[in-house]
């Protein structure tokens, strides 16, 4: 017997048929990633990420846009298509996934390639807080400034007089109006930063169709709206990362959608953990301390290697994403909460709550010494400051503060349950 469950689904906007497949896990409570094709292409060329997903324990639902592809199962055709069209279809999948008994309707992960990445962000920006992760394969985010210049692939058009009909080289290739028309006066920037989760974007560097700027500027973009963005460049790899360049793609991919796991601490993590503290207090920190305070607190990548048994004394645990360490944590008898540390490049991603979840499990009162940064983090789980000071380090002194939490009734309770 398969361990993954194959499955044709329907759906329907405004009556048209949207048709597409779910691939899933034998088990329930799946979190939904939804994956969108790129122009005139069709879900089949997402099956290999769909398969990603599955083996990541999700339910991963890929479909053919209405009218969106050159060959494909859902109804309409090419004149009916546009990116508002499209971004509707995804829209209308990601409420039919919600509906499946064996999903976690709070758990939606979009993935898009190419034009289907332009379309995902665009929902993303629109279902807010309901999208947990955002993936954008080299997204077409030149459409708009396409359509402006009155060429979008291989159609050509004068973008002051748009005809009824847009005809190409192609006979059976034709496209309405409202392609180039609904995106001649989208800002797009404007529009998908209004998502502030958790986005991972892959761009080729020899993209002969969307150039990397784009991707560049949608990093910046996210950036300033506050969401938890990053963008990895593939050396040499073009529109659709054929052959070796997939490779890279999909080990991002896998990192990025599978999901968090807190484990206990190992002797063998010390070196991987001593590495990411370093990395960590000499990036995230940087803003609240300087040079000098930051080298007397970490000075290389060696430094956590002499506190090997404070790791084993203490119950430590780390967050690993995939085969990635991302994060550690480690409390003493006594219930102070002596280290807290998530890698760099996963900030934002409930790492540190996940870790302080753990951690915080077999105490009523849990004491901290939080860092400049790490302030406003504990404030929201309930922690107070005791009082403020400073630590000598080196020679060098180092504000932190000194936090108390202590659990309500209904939080003991519940920890008495585990």
């Amino acid at each position: 017997m398969s361990k993954f469950i194959k499955e044709k689904f329907i759906c329907y906007r405004d009556g048209f048929r949207i048709a597409g497949t779910v691939l899933r896990p034998r088990r329930n409570n799946l979190p939904i990633a939804v994956l969108s094709h790129g122009f005139l292409a069709n879900s089949k060329m997402m099956s290999k990420y769909m398969r990603v997903f599955a083996e990541s324990g999700y339910a991963a639902f890929c479909f053919d846009f209405v009218g969106g592809c050159i060959i494909g199962k859902s109804g309409g055709k090419l004149i009916d298509m546009s990116i508002q069209t499209e971004t509707d279809d995804l829209k209308t999948v990601i409420a039919f996934a919600k509906t499946q008994s064996y999903v976690d309707p709070e758990k939606i992960c979009l993935m898009g390639c190419s034009q289907g990445g332009v379309v995902s962000a665009l929902c993303a920006a629109q279902l807010k807080d309901e999208v947990e992760k955002l993936i954008l394969f080299y997204p077409a985010f030149c459409i708009p400034d396409d359509a402006r210049n009155g060429k979008m692939m291989m159609f050509e058009f004068d973008p002051s007089n748009v005809p009824d009909i847009l005809k190409c080289k192609i006979p059976f290739l034709k496209l309405s109006r409202i392609y180039p028309e609904s995106v001649l006066n989208m800002d797009i920037w404007s529009e998908i930063k209004k998502y502030t989760g958790n986005v991972l974007i892959v761009h080729g560097t020899n993209d002969k169709i969307v150039n990397t700027c784009y991707a560049k500027r949608a990093k910046e973009e996210y950036d300033d709206a506050g969401a938890n963005c990053r963008l990895v460049l593939i050396d040499g790899g073009g529109h659709m990362f054929a052959r070796k360049y997939d490779k890279p793609a999909i080990e991002q991919l896998k990192q990025f959608c599978s999901q968090l796991v807190i484990r206990k601490y190992e002797s063998a993590d010390l070196k991987t953990v001593s590495e990411l503290f370093y990395d960590t207090v000499h990036t995230v920190n940087a803003k609240d301390y300087s040079h000098a305070q930051l080298y007397a607190w970490a000075k290389d990548r060696d430094s956590l290697i002499k506190r090997q048994n404070d790791f084993q004394e203490q119950t430590s645990f780390i967050a690993q994403i995939g085969e990635k360490t991302v994060g550690f944590a480690s409390i003493d008898k006594s219930g102070c909460l002596d280290m807290l540390y998530v890698h760099k490049d996963f900030q934002r991603q409930k790492i540190a709550a996940a870790l302080c979840d753990e951690a915080e499990k077999p105490f009523a009162a849990i004491t901290t010494f939080s860092s400049i940064t790490a302030k406003p983090f504990f404030q929201k789980r309930g922690y107070t400051v005791i009082r403020e000071q400073e630590v000598e380090r080196f020679g060098i002194k180092l504000k932190n503060y000194e936090m108390r939490k202590i659990k309500k009734i209904s939080e003991n309770i519940q920890t008495e349950k585990y």
